[in-house]
Parts: structure tokens; C-alpha cells; sequence
């Protein structure tokens, strides 16, 4: 599906069971309906300067702080899709989804929140 406000407002009406919805770039291919991994909380500096051992990720160049107890996104409301299209482009992934949860609470990125047993209502080119 084409990655269009119009496509994005289409999908959230015909999923009115959820609460919050998020774009998420993800490197694992989803179906439809198919709940989502949890996201980690990754830390960019030395968690060991307050007292943290973490384990350091060679690949990201970060420290996993482990899992959260949901799906980091890109919070979307019909008011401000063109800015969440914006923002959701600063991540990386294979795949850009629309998923959808009955519950949520803020991140700690710009316009994210934590989406609790996540489900992919969308796949976008």
C-alpha cells in the first residue's frame, strides 16, 4: 500500500477498535494482524558513569537497557499525519508499518510512544 494520508485515515477508520496507532520502521517482516516485537531502551552514553553494567551492541554503537514492555512508534492522529510521516524517517528498517494498540504512553523520542501488545494493521511502500 502506498504511504498517503489518505491510505493512513483509511486504515485507522477501518481498525476503530484501536485506541493509538504508530508508523514504525522495523527490520522484521509482519503479516497483517501479527503482533509486534517489543522494543529495547538503548542508551548512547556509558551507562557505567551512573552505576549500570549493560551489554554494549558492536552493531548499534549502543547499550540495551533490555526490553520494553511494548512497541516503540511514531504516534499518528489525523491531525498531524504529515509531521509523523516526517518524523518516522529519522529510523531505519526493511519494512514501514501502521500499528495499532488499545494502549500506549509516551517515549523518549520526539513524537514516540509505547504501544502495549502492538498489532500491524498496515504495510506501506
Amino acid at each position: 500500500m502506498k504511504l498517503t494520508k489518505d491510505n493512513i485515515v483509511k486504515v485507522i477508520s477501518e481498525n476503530s477498535e484501536y485506541e493509538f496507532f504508530g508508523l514504525r520502521h522495523d527490520s522484521n517482516a509482519y503479516e497483517i494482524g501479527e503482533v509486534v516485537n517489543r522494543s529495547h531502551q538503548w542508551y548512547q552514553d556509558d551507562p557505567t558513569e551512573w552505576g549500570e553494567d549493560l551489554p554494549y551492541n558492536e552493531e548499534l554503537g549502543l547499550w540495551d537497557g533490555g526490553e520494553l514492555d511494548g512497541t516503540c512508534a511514531i504516534t499518528i492522529n489525523e491531525n498531524e499525519i504529515e509531521k509523523a510521516i516526517d518524523a518516522s524517517n529519522r529510523y531505519d528498517g526493511d519494512h514501514l508499518y501502521l500499528i495499532a494498540s488499545s494502549y500506549a504512553w509516551g517515549g523518549n523520542d520526539y513524537m514516540e510512544s509505547i504501544m502495549a501488545e502492538a498489532v500491524v494493521v498496515a504495510e506501506f511502500e
